[in-house]
């Protein structure tokens, strides 16, 4: 049974579009393994950051799930809260990739 229309569209709608990012992880999680193909990359932290980070994003793909709960509780902004954690990671590895062009522009010798 459907209790709030407005909520089941909107977190129904999220959900997909996080499951079809999906589709597009085996790849970005083969192609990150190519961060360390440069010589002396093995020594930069951030490279391992990013790969960990690639690694994990199921798991928040898995955890946006759990705004179901919420919504059958009638926790309708919680239900929002919880179906946007993969979210997490997209705005991570931007930050990721702005402190990476920092490091570069520091230790440019």
């Amino acid at each position: 049974m459907i209790k709030n229309q407005t909520a089941f569209v909107i977190l129904l709608v999220v959900n997909l579009i996080y499951c079809a990012t999906l589709l597009a992880w085996p790849v970005i999680l083969f192609t990150s393994g190519f961060l360390f193909d440069a010589p002396g990359d093995y020594d930069r932290t951030w490279g391992y950051v990013v790969v960990i980070a690639i690694t994990a994003y199921p798991l928040g793909v898995i955890g946006n799930f759990s705004c179901w709960f919420a919504y059958h509780a009638r926790k309708y902004k919680l239900a929002y809260w919880l179906a946007n954690i993969a979210g997490i990671w997209p705005a991570s590895f931007i930050l990721l990739v702005v402190g990476s062009l920092i490091e570069l522009l520091f230790n440019q010798s």
